[in-house]
């Protein structure tokens, strides 16, 4: 499965290149699970706006992810009059690498309550490593924050490591 050689960069230097040939489907969810920051973008009166927020994600089919934001945030006020939303999640490449890895999405964010703020705070508290009380300091009003999340409809993956032939790879949800 995996492909090991090597090439000389243009400065002389020796340096591996690993191509693993894999599914979109392992692919994605590999990044996700190595990744806890993303971009999400919004747009009200076309006007848009990015933010950075920490994420987590359910380990289903549908990869919902999820964060917390204070209602008062522009990107939260933004949500809440526009739900359609876009983001990049950014592989870390450090040291800078010769191939390109990068997610994009596209999706319906939304203010989550009851049941469903639960089920995100269990993923987020888990994958974050957040004190376990953090979702009853949200509702006692301890902590500002809410939980919110994206139902994604789309993945995009540009993956030059995985999909040398064809670095662009679309997932629909």
């Amino acid at each position: 499965m995996k492909l090991v050689h090597f090439t000389q960069s243009p400065k002389g230097r020796f340096f591996d290149i690993v191509k693993i040939m894999k599914d979109l489907k392992t692919v994605i969810a590999e990044y996700l699970s190595t990744t806890k920051v993303m971009q999400i973008a919004t747009c009200v009166d076309d006007t848009p706006w990015c933010c950075t927020v920490y994420f987590a994600y359910d380990d289903d089919d549908d990869w919902n992810l999820y964060w917390i934001l204070k209602p008062e945030q522009r990107h939260s006020r933004e949500i809440s009059k526009n739900p359609r939303v876009a983001g990049a999640i950014a592989y870390d490449q450090q040291p800078p690498q010769r191939v390109v890895r990068g997610l994009q999405f596209e999706g319906t964010a939304e203010l989550l309550m009851g049941r469903e703020e639960e089920k995100a705070s269990k993923y987020y508290i888990k994958q974050l490593d957040r004190e376990a009380s953090l979702l009853e300091d949200i509702r006692s009003g301890t902590n500002p924050h809410k939980f919110y999340r994206i139902k994604p409809s789309k993945f995009v993956l540009f993956d030059r490591l995985n999909f040398p032939n064809k670095e662009r790879q679309e997932y629909v949800v």
